[in-house]
């Protein structure tokens, strides 16, 4: 196994200043693309993408582009659990909602009789 170089900050910055800005050609990406066909990722990387991106706040901009990018695709059958999964927490929004609701029908009704008492 070879050993790893260690390059210096100031080196990174001068290495990403010459890159940035410069496109590849469509036979570069073709040959990344032949390189990568049939990688997989290690189930210890999975987990290491999936805590980097636990509680990363998605702009709606970002929200509305996965979902145009989802739209119309089918997905596998889904198991028991997880269509309780999603139902649970359909529940729970819709609780939510209800009791946002009630919450603002309360702050009317307050406001109202405190108007009316004035």
């Amino acid at each position: 196994m070879e050993a790893k170089r260690v390059v210096s900050e100031e080196a990174r910055k001068k290495m990403g200043d010459a890159r940035r800005g410069k496109t590849l050609s469509a036979e570069t990406k073709q040959k990344i693309s032949d390189a990568m066909k049939g990688h997989t990722v290690s189930d210890e990387t999975r987990e290491k993408i999936r805590a980097g991106n636990t509680g990363k706040i998605v702009s709606e901009e970002t929200r509305l582009k996965m979902s145009l990018a989802l739209a119309g695709k089918k997905r596998g059958p889904m198991s028991e659990e997880t269509k309780a999964k999603i139902q649970s927490t359909k529940l729970a929004k819709r609780a939510v909602n209800v009791v946002d609701e009630a919450n603002k029908a309360v702050d009317e009704m307050k406001a109202k009789i405190e108007a009316e008492e004035v």
